[in-house]
C-alpha cells in the first residue's frame, strides 16, 4: 500500500497542458508548434481528439511532443477538455484551444504566482481578444482595487475566459470538472466561487483570443446568449440581468450619442452597490497595468 500526504505528491508533472480537437489538423498543427516554445522541464501535453476523420491522428503519431493522446468519440469540446484534465498528472492544467494562443513569459508568471501563493486554487489571467481579419483587440482585464472572485457577480461584471485559467490540479476534487454548456468557462467559474475555491485575478497578459466563425460564440450564439441568461438569472436576479444587457446596447452607440452616458451613470448611481467603479470608463481610456498583482 502506498501512503501519500496529499494528492500534489501523487502528481509527477509540472504544468499539464490540454489540447481538444477534432477534424481541425490545421489549428492542431499550430497548437503543437505553440506548445513546443510553451515546454519547459517537467511539462506534459495531453490531446484529447474526437475520432478525427482528418490527417490529425497521422500528425498526433508523428509528434514527438505529445504524452498522452487519446482518440475516441465525444460529446463536444467541453466532455474532451473535462477527459484531459482526468488524464493530466501535473501540479497545474492549462487549457490550450487549438486555435488560441498563450504567452510563455506570461505563463511562467502565472506558475510562479501560484507556486508562491499556495492557497491558491484557480489564477485567472488577462488577454487580448480580436476578430479573425480585423486589427481591433478587446482586452480581458480586472483593474486593481476589485477583489475579484470574491462573489459570483464578479463573473457577470468582468467575465472568466478558461485560456487564463491555471488550475491547481487538487483542488478539483473541492469543485466540478467544466459543466457541458456552451458557456462553460463562466460557469466553471461560478462553481469554483460558489463551492468556496480561492480565485484570484491575476494582472498577467497570459494569451490572445481569435473569435473565428467556427468559434462557438458565433456559431452558437442563440444558444451562447440563451445560456448566459439562465446562469446569469440563477445566480444573480432578472433585474441584474437587464442592466447588463441594457448597458451592453448603451456602449455600442456611445461613440456617436455621448448622452447616453450620462442616462446610463445616473441608472448606476441609483440601481447597483458593487460594480460601478470604473464600468463606465471608455476602454480607450483605460489604463492597462500588467504588472502581476492581484485585482
Amino acid at each position: 500500500m502506498k501512503t501519500v500526504k496529499n494528492i500534489d505528491n501523487l502528481l509527477t508533472k509540472r504544468v499539464s497542458f490540454i489540447i481538444p480537437t477534432k477534424n481541425r489538423v490545421k489549428y492542431f498543427k499550430k497548437a503543437l508548434k505553440i506548445y513546443r516554445s510553451l515546454r519547459k522541464k517537467g511539462d506534459e501535453l495531453v490531446v484529447i481528439d474526437g475520432n478525427s476523420s482528418d490527417q490529425t491522428i497521422k500528425v498526433a503519431k508523428r509528434s514527438k511532443l505529445i504524452d498522452i493522446f487519446l482518440s475516441e468519440p465525444d460529446l463536444n469540446n467541453v466532455h474532451a477538455t473535462n477527459k484531459g484534465l482526468l488524464l493530466a498528472r501535473g501540479k497545474y492544467a492549462v487549457i490550450l484551444p487549438d486555435d488560441d494562443t498563450i504567452f510563455s513569459q506570461g505563463l511562467e508568471k502565472a506558475v510562479e504566482t501560484m507556486e508562491k501563493h499556495q492557497e491558491i486554487d484557480v489564477l485567472v489571467c488577462g488577454g487580448i481578444v480580436k476578430y479573425e481579419g480585423k486589427r481591433a483587440l478587446h482586452y480581458n482585464y480586472v483593474g486593481p482595487g476589485q477583489n475579484y472572485g470574491k462573489s459570483v457577480l464578479d463573473v457577470f461584471i468582468h467575465g472568466a475566459c478558461g485560456l487564463g485559467f491555471l488550475i491547481r490540479k487538487s483542488s478539483l476534487a473541492k469543485s466540478n470538472l467544466f459543466p457541458n454548456t456552451p458557456i462553460a468557462d463562466l460557469a466553471f467559474m461560478v462553481n469554483c466561487i460558489k463551492t468556496g475555491l480561492n480565485i484570484k485575478f491575476c494582472r498577467i497578459k497570459m494569451y490572445q483570443a481569435t473569435i473565428y466563425k467556427h468559434s462557438i460564440i458565433i456559431s452558437q450564439k442563440d444558444s451562447v446568449q440563451k445560456e448566459v441568461k439562465k446562469l446569469t438569472i440563477e445566480n444573480t436576479s432578472t433585474w441584474f440581468y437587464y442592466k447588463r444587457r441594457f448597458k451592453d446596447l448603451i456602449w455600442s452607440y456611445t461613440r456617436y450619442k455621448p448622452v447616453l452616458i450620462l442616462v446610463t451613470l445616473i441608472a448606476d448611481l441609483l440601481h447597483t452597490i458593487r460594480d460601478r467603479k470604473n464600468y463606465f470608463v471608455p476602454k480607450k481610456r483605460v489604463r492597462y497595468l500588467w504588472d502581476g498583482g492581484f485585482s
